[in-house]
């Protein structure tokens, strides 16, 4: 059988988990509340630094939608830029396009096997 590709998007979970309670809900994973996003519209960037130790470096962001029934649909990953300090800090930016339908978004990274997680937001 071979899959749409919307229906193939949709199974890219976090590490498993298939919904945002299934992730939240996880030993594994952490809340962070610095990265307090704000609502977004078309046009806007999405930007997000973080400082980590060097053994972080190079986690990638992924920005999932969060449909009506909790489940979540991954609509990009992020590799991070860096600004070299003692401790090093990572950036993670990239434009709001049209391709963002309206709704409640989350950003998550994976690093050590533990997922830090963004508030949900709005884009559009």
């Amino acid at each position: 059988m071979k899959l749409k590709p919307h229906i193939l998007n949709l199974l890219m979970t976090i590490g498993g988990y298939k919904t945002i309670n299934e992730l939240e809900g996880a030993e594994n994973s952490t809340y962070q509340p610095d990265w307090n996003i704000e609502h977004l519209i078309t046009g806007d960037i999405f930007y997000l630094t973080q400082r980590f130790g060097r053994a972080h470096f190079g986690a990638k962001m992924k920005i999932f939608k969060v449909h009506p029934d909790g489940t979540l649909q991954r609509f990009i990953t992020i590799e991070p830029e860096f600004i070299t300090t003692p401790k090093g800090l990572e950036i993670w930016r990239t434009p709001i396009t049209n391709v963002y339908n309206k709704g409640t978004y989350i950003a998550v990274i994976k690093y050590n096997g533990e997922f830090t997680y963004s508030n949900h937001f709005q884009i559009n």
